[in-house]
């Protein structure tokens, strides 16, 4: 499951439909930062990222820059 915008999307077919129907045609996705860490039970593993993702605003009607937003995101493997 992931969230854009308070709209909660689960499965893949949603998730990619939700992506392609974003405003812009090209999106950059760099990892910066990986930290993984053993949680307590039952859990595996803990893996805690950094990235940032832009897109070129040629595909937006307001502005001639990149639009770039970081975000972190978390996942725990059971």
């Amino acid at each position: 499951m992931f969230t854009v915008e308070g709209q909660k999307i689960q499965d893949t077919q949603n998730m990619v439909a939700k992506l392609n129907s974003l405003p812009f045609s090209q999106c950059l996705h760099s990892i910066t930062t990986v930290d993984c860490q053993p949680p307590p039970p039952p859990a595996a593993c803990l893996s805690s990222s950094t990235a940032t993702s832009s897109s070129p605003a040629s595909n937006t009607p307001l502005s001639s820059d990149t639009h770039s937003l970081t975000f972190p995101f978390h996942f725990f493997s059971l």
